[in-house]
This record gives structure tokens, C-alpha cells and sequence, in this order.
């Protein structure tokens, strides 16, 4: 069992660290919020990503099915709703910002993050793969033990976030204002690419 929860939480911390869209998010908004803004971003990303781990651990096939099948429009949704986000990131004045740094929107840098990491579903197939890889397969898993795997995915992922909040806060007082404006600039930039690959990968797949 112990075996298990340790499994997750190496599964967890794999899947987050991966350098992609909520990563940058979670860096800007650290740097231009702080600590708990960052937090809050990366464990959005968290619990979506142990709600799936949930479905693959527990064979919840309706559920897959439903998100596998409607992989398509919910790409699309996130793709636009993080251009959404970049887009505001790159008119947003981050000195100005973080004069405010108290102000901190902690309900949407959760829930955006939730959504964005939600409108992937194929992380579920990744999670399925992986624990029938390890013998945590639906067919050979106990209640217990897919519990506590689950728990260590999230354990995992929040973890990494929370050390990647950390990180990046204990850095932004050593940056200068114009390697901090650069540096808000080009995540504002990232944001906008990867929202433009995920809906051009979407069309580009609807029109084989």
C-alpha cells in the first residue's frame, strides 16, 4: 500500500513538471502576485489532474468515454480560454501589478488552471497506460491501493507547485526591473504559442 501512495506521488510529480502552459502561468503569477497566487495556479492544475488519475484508477469508464469522446471541443475551449489569458498577461503592466502584490485573485488562479489542465483528457489515457505499466491495473487493484495511488498523484503535483512557487518568489526579489519585465513579456508570449498549438493541432486533426 505504501508502494502505492509512493508510485502516485512520483506519477504526480512526472506529470506536473513538465515544462507547458500552466508552468508559465504559475511563474508569472508568482512573480507578479506572489507566493500564494502561484500556489493556488499549480494546484488547480493539481486536482484536475488527480480527478483523472480517480477515473483511470477506478475504471470510471462512462467518464472517460464521455471526455475521451469530446476531446476536440474541450481542446478548443482551453486553447482559446488560455489566448484568453495570454493575451491579458501581455496588456497587463506587471510593475503596476506588483505594487498590489496583497491582491490576490486566488479564485481564478485556481479555477483557470483547473479548467485548462480539465480540457485535456487525454491525460487520462496517460494514467491508465502507466498504472497498468506499474500493476495497478483496474482488473488487479484494490480500493485501497487505487486510493492511495490517487493520493500520491495529488500529493505529487502539489507538491512540485508549491516548490516551483517557492523557487520562483525567492528569485523575483533578484531580478532587476527590466529582466522582470522581460521575463513577463516572454511568459505572456509562451502562453499565447501554446494556445495557438493546442487549437491548430485540434483543426488540423478535424481536417484529415
Amino acid at each position: 500500500m505504501i508502494l502505492a501512495l509512493f508510485l502516485g506521488f512520483l506519477i504526480g510529480l512526472s506529470v506536473s513538471a513538465p515544462i507547458g502552459p500552466v508552468s508559465v502561468l504559475c511563474i508569472r503569477r508568482t512573480l507578479e502576485y506572489g507566493r500564494m497566487s502561484g500556489m493556488m495556479s499549480g494546484i488547480g492544475a493539481a486536482l484536475a489532474d488527480t480527478l483523472y488519475a480517480m477515473v483511470a484508477a477506478f475504471g470510471l469508464t462512462w467518464i472517460s468515454d464521455w471526455f475521451i469522446g469530446h476531446q476536440n471541443p474541450l481542446r478548443i475551449f482551453g486553447g482559446i480560454f488560455l489566448l484568453y489569458f495570454g493575451i491579458r498577461m501581455f496588456r497587463t503592466d506587471p510593475c503596476a501589478q506588483n505594487q498590489c502584490e496583497l491582491k490576490v485573485h486566488v479564485a481564478e488562479d485556481f479555477f483557470s488552471t483547473f479548467m485548462i489542465t480539465l480540457t485535456n483528457p487525454v491525460t487520462i489515457l496517460f494514467f491508465g497506460f502507466i498504472f497498468a505499466i506499474l500493476g495497478f491495473g483496474v482488473a488487479h487493484v484494490t480500493f485501497s491501493s487505487a486510493f492511495l495511488l490517487v493520493l500520491g498523484v495529488f500529493l505529487g503535483s502539489a507538491g512540485w507547485w508549491i516548490f516551483l512557487s517557492v523557487f520562483v518568489f525567492r528569485l523575483r526579489d533578484k531580478m532587476g526591473q527590466q529582466l522582470f519585465m522581460r521575463v513577463n513579456q516572454w511568459s505572456s508570449i509562451a502562453v499565447i504559442l501554446f494556445s495557438l498549438g493546442i487549437i491548430g493541432s485540434v483543426l488540423v486533426n478535424l481536417l484529415k
